[in-house]
């Protein structure tokens, strides 16, 4: 047994007031309303649903979600579904469409999104490197791995912690007061190279990949240089050389190797004085230091040679069983 209540379309249920508590269902809108006694078609019974955040639409004939517990989700919008900690949800984009920017944090939880014309592209790169100048306007520059710089850093002070510094490019103090590199460690026992110490690194091939030194190839160098604005800017005075030698074999742990130390000559040239592998020192002058007889170093030790400006010849010491200068040649 069913129990039919009255029906028809739609135009037919507004044509006509239903009694008070009259059921009424549309065949053509599938919808059911109730008589009140006094309005044509009766009311749609959901539209009685409507309260706090429901609100009903008598021209769509639909129940919305309005006020404070309202939500709105745009049309064709990427974005996340957000609670305010109050009950309301709201809608935030993730990215605005062709923009680039970046996304920031007003300290609250507030996600906003600024657009940079300029930015490319934002990335994260677990080996970064810079291919410009890095101005750090005076603050430390504190690392724990390597930093590789294709460009010049200019800074007063750079510490660097259980990594290494490499560039390929020049590297600048720069101020007007003096400047230093300092090396700061511990010292254990007389080892070279358990003290801090510098290394100056070079090899064929490039620095990626490189390839065995060569017999004769210079290693590195230190020069000091002036200024003179008249000529070329910067003027060399002198430094320090070292070159394996021409018969080094560098599958040695130490190879053969020449040290040189190098001084200006107001000319295209500089003076050259070479320690070689075997301790020979070579000079283009070598002027012995002149005493008096009177007054000859004292303490001497065997193989001294000094200049004796009053008698005017040189003289060595020789140690025991003699003891004393003798005039050579």
């Amino acid at each position: 047994m069913s129990l039919r209540i009255r029906r028809g379309t739609n135009a037919q249920r507004t044509g006509g007031i239903l009694d008070q508590g009259e059921l009424a269902y549309t065949t053509d809108t599938k919808k059911l309303y109730i008589g009140d006694g006094v309005s044509y078609g009766g009311k749609n019974v959901v539209s009685e649903c409507a309260g706090t955040g429901l609100s009903w639409n008598e021209t769509t004939q639909t129940l919305n979600t309005t006020g404070s517990g309202g939500v709105s989700l745009p049309a064709n919008s990427a974005g996340v579904l957000k609670n305010n900690g109050s009950g309301v949800l709201t809608w935030s984009p993730v990215f605005p469409p062709s923009a680039n920017g970046i996304l920031t944090n007003n300290g609250s939880g507030a996600l906003a999104w600024t657009s940079l014309t300029n930015l490319i592209q934002i990335s994260y790169d677990d080996a970064p490197t810079l291919a410009g100048d890095l101005d750090i306007s005076g603050y430390d520059l504190y690392n724990g791995n390597d930093i590789t710089l294709a460009g010049a850093l200019t800074n007063s002070e750079i510490t660097i912690t259980g990594g290494d510094f490499k560039s390929t490019a020049s590297f600048y103090f720069t101020n007007i007061s003096p400047k230093k590199i300092e090396f700061s460690g511990l010292s254990n026992g007389s080892s070279i190279i358990t003290s801090p110490f510098a290394i100056f690194s070079s090899s064929n091939g490039t620095i990626d990949i490189p390839t065995n030194s060569s017999p004769s190839d210079c290693l590195g160098s230190i020069f000091f240089r002036g200024v003179c604005h008249e000529t070329t800017g910067w003027v060399n005075a002198g430094g320090l050389s070292v070159a394996l030698s021409s018969t080094a074999d560098i599958t040695s742990t130490y190879a053969e190797s020449v040290v040189s130390i190098l001084t200006g000559s107001n000319s295209n040239t500089l003076n050259t004085f070479t320690f070689d592998y075997n301790g020979v020192f070579t000079a283009p002058i070598l002027k012995a230091t002149s005493y008096a007889t009177t007054s000859l170093p004292p303490n001497p030790e065997s193989g001294w040679i000094v200049y004796d400006s009053t008698e005017n010849n040189f003289k060595g010491y020789v140690g025991a069983p003699i003891n004393a200068w003798v005039v050579l040649g």
